[in-house]
């Protein structure tokens, strides 16, 4: 029997396996999403390029160095910002390569580059929108319909106008004005969640140093919160993989930040001190900055450069939490048994005996009797059992 609430997928002829961050088995009230951002500098690059091959290395489904586990990024939803308008094409590829079946909505470029949203494949897309901005580069919106969520998911990826001239600047305001204003109404109606990602070419988040971005937070007209938390994890210190804090998406002097910004209900699951506002460690536990160099390639199957090689930014990476439909929790989660696979409604010696013979096994995550969904059939899944024990299930 496969617990409600899928968790590991597998997409197109290559049988890559997805997993999706977290623990989210139908147990769990919040289904977890892994999204992430990056500007890749003018393309992606053509097949066998080493740009192509390094982004591959990370933002990627499959095993990319070889047998054994897969320690790229796996991603459930991609932003790339400055793709090669003149090279679409290399973005099939490397979706075909790397993000087997994931669908791609696009936006229309500035002559130069485009913004793009990559999505996996068994979420719904009900919409998608080529959006006019007031800067060089149109944004890609795309509304999702994610299996057993509560509500359905709005997603921008934007690129806004970089430099500190008057004028730039100027432009760089009214993109952000704008997109505060979008998730404003997204948010006003019931049923969605929004998520913002992309490079916002500022030089800081900090209001004081510059308040270009000031209207993706406070509306510019009405003069209220848009409902978007400036919580991305660069616009307080920022956390790299095992290694120091990084302060800009590339260190240096003229260094600028990429953002993915949750809405109110989406960032309130990492204010686990609940006092509206968040600290150092609450961001990171929403995201990290990541770069290669700083895990020594771990989470790039291996390659250690490859951040460097791709781009002169880092990839920004949220583990989102976004609500369960309620009607698709299952409370009884030690329920593993019973005819036809189906639950027999209650907690027993069948339950432990199916824990008992697939002890030590890789059976998937979130299938039974892999009940905490990490994969593996052990003591953790054993002790919920016990703890369960005679429990009636309804």
């Amino acid at each position: 029997m496969k617990v409600a609430g899928m968790l590991a997928l597998v997409f197109g002829s290559a049988m890559n396996t997805v997993v999706v961050a977290g623990t989210p088995c139908a147990g769990d009230p919040t289904i977890s999403i892994r999204v992430m951002t990056l500007n890749v500098k003018e393309g992606i690059g053509a097949p066998n390029s080493s740009t192509y091959e390094a982004i591959g290395d990370f933002c990627t489904v499959n095993d990319d160095d070889g047998a054994g586990p897969n320690m790229g990024l796996m991603p459930d939803i991609v932003a790339f910002q400055e793709l090669d308008l003149g090279a679409t094409s290399d973005l099939t590829a490397f979706r075909d390569e790397f993000l087997t079946g994931y669908n791609i909505r696009t936006a229309s470029g500035d002559g130069f580059n485009f913004n793009a949203i990559l999505i996996r494949p068994d979420w719904t897309i009900i919409s998608s929108t080529n959006v006019s901005t007031p800067g060089p580069r149109n944004a890609v919106k795309v509304r999702l319909g994610i299996p057993d969520a509560e509500n359905d998911l709005i997603v921008y990826c934007s690129h806004f106008k970089a430099f500190s001239d008057s004028g730039s600047v100027a432009q760089r305001t009214a993109e952000a004005d704008q997109l505060g204003q979008l998730a404003y109404t997204d948010l006003q109606g019931v049923g969605v969640n929004v998520i913002t990602m992309g490079d916002y070419n500022a030089h800081s988040t900090l209001t004081a140093i510059d308040s270009s971005l000031d209207g993706v937070f406070n509306h510019s007209t009405l003069s209220v919160p848009t409902g978007l938390k400036n919580l991305a994890v660069e616009a307080i210190a920022g956390q790299g993989i095992g290694g120091p804090a990084l302060i800009g998406t590339f260190p240096g002097s003229n260094s600028r930040l990429d953002y993915i910004c949750l809405d109110s209900e989406l960032a309130a699951y990492f204010d686990t001190n609940t006092n509206g506002s968040f600290s150092q460690d609450e961001a990171n536990g929403a995201g990290f900055v990541y770069w290669s160099g700083d895990d020594g390639g771990v989470m790039s199957n291996g390659n250690s450069g490859a951040t460097s090689t791709a781009s002169d930014h880092r990839t920004v990476v949220f583990d989102v939490l976004i609500p369960r439909d309620p009607a698709s929790v299952n409370a009884c989660l030690t329920d593993i048994t019973g005819a036809g696979g189906m639950p027999d409604g209650m907690v027993n010696v069948d339950d432990l005996n199916l824990v008992l013979s697939n002890w030590g096994q890789n059976v998937g995550a979130c299938n039974a009797p892999d009940i905490t969904g990490d994969g593996l059939v052990n003591v953790d899944d054993l002790n919920l059992v016990l703890s369960d024990w005679g429990t009636m299930c309804p």
